[in-house]
């Protein structure tokens, strides 16, 4: 039995990159759902005719992703505007994942960026609820403490969820967890600080209804495994080949790193 796959496809002005991707997705999946918020970047309306008769939805909504660097430079984590702007950020990310499970109606979710591509089909655990890399390590200690003390919650100290992958039916146990706690977004904020990540967001809000992130083996990374054009594995990250330059990006937010990581794959 095939699994049914959905996308979620956040981005912002890289539409050279985002059609080449769903270029190459449509290849492995043809009729594969796929749900795609701009946020505050370009229309991508485009994509329907660019993809006659594929399914396909987006959205240009506000711009909430680009500040969570700029906020997080500045370490003024905790000022009332600061985690308010930082929880809005979380709050709308995860609406945009819930319309995403109603638009797609599919058993598990893709989360896919520009520098994400499909290269095959992906391998999915019938078993399996949350996949992602899991490279990195270390999450705030007393989240970690605050964690082992509720009621259903795993704590984690690992995560690495991009491209992240989960079975839909586990991310509404976690919508209807933040709908019976209302301040939990805020608390677990006040205790990590990077939780607007979506990456490391993922990981927590996973853990909190006791789903650990499991390693995805079909992922591979352009900056970590040399041989990521050769080993056939269907989930590549970090591809730029066709990102914008930083003054296309024209974001009103820094794009130093932005930039380089863009310059450093296109010049290796």
């Amino acid at each position: 039995m095939t699994t049914k796959l959905g996308v979620f496809y956040t981005c912002f002005t890289e539409k050279k990159a985002v059609e080449y991707s769903l270029h190459e997705l449509f290849k492995h999946y043809p009729n594969i759902p796929v749900y795609l918020v701009s946020d505050g970047g370009s229309d991508y309306s485009f994509l329907k005719e660019r993809f006659p008769n594929k399914n396909i939805e987006t959205k240009l909504e506000e711009d909430t992703r680009g500040i969570i660097a700029v906020i997080d430079r500045s370490k003024e984590y905790y000022s009332n505007k600061n985690k308010n702007i930082m929880l809005h950020a979380v709050k709308s990310f995860i609406k945009r994942l819930s319309d995403a499970i109603d638009y797609c109606k599919t058993d598990y979710l893709l989360v896919m960026e520009p520098d994400v591509l499909v290269r095959g089909k992906i391998n999915i655990n019938k078993n399996a609820k949350f996949l992602g890399s899991r490279v990195n390590q270390g999450i705030n200690k007393n989240l970690i403490n605050y964690m082992s003390n509720y009621e259903g919650a795993i704590p984690v100290n690992n995560w690495g969820a991009t491209p992240a992958l989960f079975k839909t039916s586990e991310f509404k146990k976690i919508i209807t967890l933040l709908k019976n706690d209302e301040k939990l977004l805020e608390k677990i904020y006040l205790l990590e600080h990077r939780f607007p990540y979506y990456d490391l967001m993922f990981a927590i809000l996973f853990g909190f209804i006791g789903v650990k992130e499991e390693f995805n083996p079909d992922i591979t990374e352009c900056f970590r495994d040399r041989s990521w054009q050769t080993n056939n594995k269907p989930l590549l990250h970090q591809f730029r080949k066709y990102y914008p330059s930083k003054q296309e990006h024209k974001s009103m937010y820094s794009t130093q790193d932005h930039e380089k990581l863009t310059n450093h794959f296109k010049n290796t």
